[in-house]
């Protein structure tokens, strides 16, 4: 088990305790998974949703705020969920520090359902 940050549509983000195999990380966003690298606080982390979460019309989770670097003014839609990756590009689960920057950076993010 590895430790991530979950956010769910109309949800505070939160720490998890997850299995990161493909499958299980499918079900977390229910679909397909799409990767954005995302500066949080000074953290370069794995940034996952739902590839196909606009087309499918899956609700506004947040908006992206200016800070990430990437995406600014986009939207997430669906579930997401934040891990980090090792040297060779597996996901992996974050350290202490990483949960906090994580939180943080959703709070600080523009909920949209919150």
């Amino acid at each position: 088990m590895q430790t991530i940050v979950v956010k769910e549509v109309g949800q505070a983000a939160e720490a998890r305790e997850v299995e990161l195999s493909y499958e299980a990380m499918c079900k977390i966003v229910d679909g397909y998974l799409q990767m954005i690298y995302v500066n949080m606080d000074g953290h370069e982390l794995t940034f996952w949703c739902n590839e196909e979460g606009k087309v499918h019309n899956l609700p506004v989770n947040f908006v992206f705020p200016a800070s990430t670097g990437t995406l600014p003014g986009d939207t997430a839609n669906g579930d997401v969920f934040v891990c980090d990756t090792d040297e060779e590009g597996e996901s992996i689960g974050l350290s202490p520090e990483q949960v906090e920057a994580a939180l943080a950076w959703f709070t600080a993010a523009d909920p949209v359902n919150v």
